[in-house]
């Protein structure tokens, strides 16, 4: 993964952030405490990526996904979102097995959330395609963009730009594999 594409998707949370309404908290945090201090953290993976600082940025990653954990419910978007930044953040640095766990923990809170036909869900199985074409599974990241496609066709429309985006990273793919 590029470092555009990182902070691409790191923008991408850090603009969700912004709108997630506040959940009641736990562990003795405050909602408005947890909601700050985790805004916060992804704000610093954000500097820290855009940098190409990704080891402080891994550091506010797990910082992010510890808040996220301790003060809002398991399936709530702040942990999906600060799993994928973790994700992201392991990816730039070599560590995929770490990420996939991850990034496969991420894909069943947001599974839970939306079940069938939601753009996150395809855009969720788009991240674990591109997980698996690095890992050189290309067989399992086929399936993934495969499943991106069909979620986003039945979301957004099959004449989307994010459908078409979807489409774009299967055909690189079964371009690598040779198949025309």
């Amino acid at each position: 993964m590029n470092k555009r594409f990182t902070v691409a998707i790191l923008m991408s949370l850090l603009v969700q952030a912004s709108t997630i309404a506040a959940q009641p908290a736990n562990d003795g945090m405050t909602t408005d405490d947890a909601e700050i201090q985790w805004k916060q953290a992804m704000e610093r993976i954000g500097t820290h990526a855009g940098q190409g600082e990704f080891k402080q940025a891994t550091e506010a990653a797990r910082e992010a996904l510890a808040i996220a954990e301790a003060g809002f419910d398991a399936s709530d978007k702040k942990v999906s979102n600060s799993l994928l930044a973790l994700s992201s953040m392991l990816i730039q640095q070599g560590e995929l097995a770490e990420a996939e766990q991850l990034a496969d923990r991420a894909h069943t809170i947001i599974e839970k959330r939306f079940q069938d036909a939601h753009s996150e869900l395809a855009t969720s199985h788009k991240f674990l395609g591109n997980l698996h074409m690095m890992q050189g599974n290309l067989e399992q990241a086929e399936v993934s963009f495969s499943e991106a496609i069909r979620l986003s066709e039945l979301a957004l429309g099959a004449d989307h730009a994010e459908t078409a985006k979807h489409i774009g990273n299967l055909a690189a793919l079964l371009l690598k594999q040779e198949k025309w």
